[in-house]
């Protein structure tokens, strides 16, 4: 993305080795998130389906976290981070277990994860 979006396709050296090497490509907007294939580091290409389900998942930890928080506020009451912590674990486990949980999609959950 950095590079062309820095000095456009035209004599970018980014560019060029990208189209000989035949990387994958992109199109769509930051905006809707839409940016096309996403691959792993073996070159293999992650589903979309996939990254909306992380993305989903990612989006509602903030959420509960959130939640929480304003809870602890509203009722000037302190959950026991124990609590949390077991929640959050058991939410986490199932996401990872969801749809069969092979450990191929568990390892491909977790590295999406890692990068947000």
């Amino acid at each position: 993305m950095g590079a062309c979006w820095m000095h456009g396709l035209q004599g970018n050296p980014v560019y060029e080795l990208a189209q000989r090497e035949k990387f994958p490509s992109h199109t769509g907007t930051i905006l809707s998130f839409n940016i096309g294939t996403c691959v792993d580091e073996h070159g293999l290409q992650i589903s979309s389906e996939l990254h909306h389900e992380v993305d989903e998942f990612f989006e509602s930890l903030l959420q509960d976290t959130r939640d929480l928080f304003e809870f602890q506020q509203q009722n000037n009451n302190q959950i026991s981070s124990t609590s949390i912590h077991k929640v959050f674990l058991e939410k986490f486990e199932n996401f990872l277990n969801l749809n069969g949980g092979d450990s191929e999609t568990r390892g491909l959950k977790l590295k999406l994860l890692q990068r947000r």
